[in-house]
This record gives structure tokens, C-alpha cells and sequence, in this order.
């Protein structure tokens, strides 16, 4: 709920004709009145003199003349929006405190609105005001899940699409967006978590056939996620086992930064290294030696690689964990490094020795 403003009700807007709903002579019934946009120098006056208050006595005013005056409502607002977009810095809250404040918003128009807002700032390279523009877009949208239930499905949507936008920068900003603020939230968790599945899934569902670009596009959003939510590395170990060379290319460049965020103390750790998926061996290794350089590991940890190791027989997971071994078992495992192919043995001594 939202609630209505004290100060006094305006009869109009500046700049926008006829907002006092003139009567009908026959039936003396208020009808619709004719709008004109609002100009610049009116909405610098509206930030001067306290605009804000004079827009939402006024939006509230039309509100409660009823619905035959809804698409009266709409316009006017559309119209002011846009006049702000024109003639207000990107810097200025103006717009997102109106939006939060309103009686009551077009969903369709305010979701357009949006994300042309966004999605033409970010086309803008280089362009810094374009950018800030881009960033309050992506403000408003976080406000708008927050505080407007009626919106929250279309304003979540447009915010996880612009995490898996072509333009970069965009990309970063939605996806750190999306999984610092949104996901901590219990009753968002579900959506985000399926729509990062699905991406990932359309993705190895594509083959070879994809650059890198690509590749990182669909799966930035799942990595940011795995900080957050560390069951979520089952989910990606089980992609990778089933992903293309040049997939399996992009996770390992990206998975040493992730390991570095997850600590190794971590149960969804241990419950990966005690079942990990078949095929996802590599990109285990990795996350080990990872979490292995930022020091020492839990010896749970160690005790489950351990095991592993006497599962599979691949002396490769004795090397992450050498350090943290008892100097006994340790011992005993070196010969097994002379089982290790050319490309791995020379490294895994040298770790050793370090």
C-alpha cells in the first residue's frame, strides 16, 4: 500500500493542460482531459519548488476520479517520465522516488519504459551520462521487486534478461544486481536459480557451435550464484561433465576466481569431492588447487580427496592436497606422482617440494 500524500491537491501540473477534469454540462460527470507534455523548464520548477509533492497530490487527485480516467493517469505519467528522462541528470533520484510513490503504475508502459532506458544507455560505448542512465534504470528495477508486488515478475524478468545482454557492461552490472541484492531475498531465489539453469542448459544444449562470448554470456550469472549459494557447484560440476571443449575452455578460466570465493571449510565442497559428477573431474581439480593457494585445507577435506583418490585412482587429487597431508601419508604418496601423464608430473613435484 502506498500512502497518499498530506500536502494540498493541485488543481494541475505545470505544464500539463486541463488535469482538473472539467464536467460534462449534460450529465455533469468529469471527462477526460486533454494533456499537454510537460516542457523543461516546468520539471526544473517542479525540482525547485517542491515539484514532488505537486506530482503526487496530482497523481493521486486523478486516481481517485476512478477508472474511466486510468488511461488519463497513464498518459500524464508516461508523458512526465519521459519529460524527466530529457531534462533531469541521471544522478537524480527523482524518477525512482516517484515511481515507488505513485498510487499505482502501468505495468506494460513502466517495464518499456525501462527497459528502453537501460537497454539504449547501454548501446551508448563510451558514453558516461548514457551509463549512469543505464545504472538508474537498473535502480529502479531493484525498487520496483522490492516495494511493487504487481511488478516485481516483469521488473525481475527484465532484470535477470539484461544479466545475459551482448553489451558487457550491462551484463556485469545486472548480474551483480541480480546476485548481491535480489537473490539474498528467500522469494526470489526460485526464479533466479531457473532461469540460470535454463541458460545453461540452452547453452550445452548448442554444442561447439558457440564463441566464447557466448559461452561466458549464459554462464556469468550461475558463477556469480555458486558465491552465494555453494550447492549450486554440484549443479555446475554436472555441466561441465556434459559441456563442449569450448565450454569446458570458459569454465576453466573462470572457475579459480569462483574456488577463491567458496571457503574449502564449506559442506557443498566436501559433498562434491565425496560424489562428484562423472566427467567433472578437470574442472574438481582446479577448484582444489585454487582453494589449496589460499591456505591450508580443513582436514575433512583433505581426508575426503583422500578417499577419492582410492576410488578413482587418479594420483592427480593427492596433489592439491599434498601439503595438508600427514607427513606420513605424504611420503607415501610420492611415488604415486610418477603415475601422473608428462604434462602434470613436472608440476605436481614442484608443488610438492614448494
Amino acid at each position: 500500500t502506498h500512502r497518499r500524500p498530506t500536502d494540498p491537491l493541485p488543481a494541475r501540473l505545470p505544464g500539463m493542460a486541463g488535469l482538473e477534469a472539467p464536467s460534462a454540462p449534460e450529465t455533469g460527470i468529469p471527462t477526460p482531459p486533454t494533456l499537454k507534455p510537460p516542457s523543461k523548464e516546468d520539471l526544473e520548477r517542479m525540482q525547485r519548488d517542491g515539484g514532488h509533492a505537486t506530482a503526487m497530490g496530482l497523481f493521486y487527485a486523478v486516481f481517485a476520479l476512478g477508472k474511466g480516467f486510468r488511461a488519463v493517469y497513464d498518459q500524464m505519467l508516461m508523458q512526465l517520465l519521459r519529460g524527466m528522462r530529457r531534462a533531469l541528470p541521471p544522478h537524480d533520484r527523482a524518477m525512482c522516488r516517484l515511481l515507488l510513490e505513485l498510487p499505482t503504475l502501468p505495468q506494460g508502459e513502466i517495464v518499456a519504459f525501462l527497459r528502453d532506458l537501460i537497454i539504449m544507455s547501454s548501446d551508448k560505448e563510451g558514453d558516461e551520462e548514457a551509463v549512469e542512465w543505464a545504472a538508474l534504470g537498473l535502480a529502479a528495477l531493484r525498487d520496483l521487486v522490492f516495494e511493487r508486488p504487481s511488478l516485481r515478475r516483469s521488473c525481475l524478468t527484465l532484470s535477470l534478461s539484461c544479466a545475459m545482454h551482448n553489451n558487457e557492461s550491462l551484463r556485469q552490472k545486472a548480474t551483480e544486481l541480480v546476485a548481491d541484492t535480489l537473490y539474498p531475498s528467500r522469494y526470489l531465489q526460485g526464479d533466479i536459480e531457473n532461469f540460470a539453469l535454463k541458460a545453461l542448459r540452452q547453452l550445452t544444449a548448442k554444442g561447439d557451435g558457440v564463441s566464447q562470448t557466448e559461452v561466458s554470456r549464459h554462464m556469468g550469472l550461475l558463477f556469480a550464484l555458486c558465491v552465494k549459494k555453494h550447492d549450486l557447484l554440484h549443479e555446475l560440476l554436472s555441466t561441465f561433465a556434459r559441456a563442449s571443449s569450448a565450454q569446458r575452455k570458459v569454465m576453466n578460466q573462470k572457475v579459480a576466481a569462483l574456488a577463491k570465493e567458496i571457503p574449502a571449510s564449506s559442506p557443498a565442497v566436501l559433498s562434491v569431492v565425496e560424489g562428484p559428477p562423472r566427467g567433472s573431474e578437470i574442472l574438481l581439480l582446479l577448484v582444489l588447487h585454487s582453494m589449496a593457494e589460499k591456505g591450508p585445507l580443513p582436514p575433512r577435506l583433505v581426508r575426503a580427496v583422500q578417499s577419492l583418490h582410492r576410488k578413482t585412482g587418479d594420483a592427480r587429487f593427492l596433489v592439491p592436497i599434498f601439503a595438508d597431508m600427514p607427513k606420513a601419508a605424504a611420503i607415501d604418496c610420492l611415488p604415486k606422482f610418477a603415475e601422473l601423464p608428462e604434462t602434470a608430473r613436472k608440476p605436481a613435484i614442484l608443488h610438492a617440494l614448494a
